[in-house]
């Protein structure tokens, strides 16, 4: 809020006030927010102004406006813009929810970068195999080195940045510079062990598409599994009951056992209560 109590908010204050309480879940799903003139004396700003923000804030998926003027929140994670859903993943606070809105974005890469990867092994040339051979070595040397996380994130993004040149498919590399500026966890495509990347290298010099589905496949199958234990430690710590069962190894590709199902069988466990303590 302003440092400067005598002076109104504008709109863009009071937007960004109200979706700081929200994502902070001061006000929760399903809670009505305060009325605009109660907003409005609480916030010193004016009732149309409170009332613009919350217009905008319906329009980023934040708040669903009812008959009458009240504005009732709605989960963030499933129906926020894009903007919203970074700002969760990079919030200090409430890092479950940043976790999961990773989970979900595991299983989107799930689909993309198969194809991307099936894409490359078929369509690469041998400037491409070469390409990535180097920034292999390079991921490989700052492994090795104990690098700073984000020099063996930028070797990853590298990586993936060859394939999606290799696929032939532009929006591929639009979409992996997307996840890097504005998902830039520095684990956001570190999704792949070395030996791993070793065995895509080898897939695609041989372009054997089969292979490169499997080795991906199985990188995003794990990362997965392990994003959605952490969820169930964290959410364990504010309720009595885990969130999930102990999930099954990876065996083999196949449409029931990927990302997909793991986030459709987490949706279907009990998800954590009140503490009894409370």
């Amino acid at each position: 809020m302003d440092s400067n109590p005598h002076r109104p908010l504008d709109v863009d204050q009071v937007e960004r006030e109200l979706l700081s309480r929200i994502l902070d879940r001061d006000y929760g799903p399903g809670d009505r927010l305060p009325e605009p003139d109660q907003l409005a004396a609480e916030l010193h700003a004016s009732v149309p102004t409170v009332r613009h923000a919350m217009v905008r804030l319906s329009t980023r998926g934040l708040v669903k406006q009812q008959p009458g003027g009240a504005a009732v929140v709605l989960e963030s994670i499933h129906s926020a813009d894009f903007r919203v859903l970074c700002q969760i993943i990079r919030r200090p606070v409430k890092a479950a929810r940043g976790v999961e809105v990773h989970a979900h974005l595991l299983e989107l890469l799930q689909h993309t970068l198969v194809e991307l990867a099936q894409r490359a092994a078929l369509a690469r040339t041998d400037d491409h195999v070469e390409w990535l051979k180097w920034h292999l070595e390079v991921l490989e040397e700052r492994v090795a080195n104990d690098s700073h996380v984000d020099f063996v994130a930028d070797a990853h993004y590298q990586l993936w940045r060859v394939l999606a040149g290799a696929s032939g498919n532009l929006a591929s590399t639009v979409f992996l510079n997307a996840l890097r500026e504005y998902l830039s966890g520095p684990e956001t495509l570190d999704l792949l062990e070395l030996p791993e990347w070793a065995e895509v290298l080898r897939s695609l010099q041989h372009r054997d598409a089969i292979t490169m589905r499997r080795v991906v496949e199985k990188g995003l199958y794990r990362k997965l599994t392990r994003t959605l234990e952490l969820l169930a430690r964290l959410e364990g710590q504010v309720g009595a009951t885990p969130v999930m069962q102990p999930v099954v190894r990876w065996t083999r590709p196949s449409p029931d056992r990927g990302a997909t199902a793991l986030l459709a069988a987490r949706a279907r466990s009990p998800r954590p209560g009140p503490s009894s303590s409370r």
